[in-house]
């Protein structure tokens, strides 16, 4: 980093990753079936 980062530049990057990870998400809603793992913090697709 070159210098201090505002909060509002923080949040405005948040927000943009949120709402890529949602369409990322609901893109494949229907690769549910596929899951052969469920971990607290993983989930294992199968290939």
């Amino acid at each position: 980093m070159n210098g201090p980062v505002s909060l509002d530049e923080l949040l405005e990057v948040a927000v943009e990753a949120a709402r890529v990870t949602g369409g990322h998400a609901l893109a494949n809603v229907g690769r549910r079936h596929e899951v052969d793992e469920r971990t607290p913090h993983d989930v294992k697709l199968r290939l």
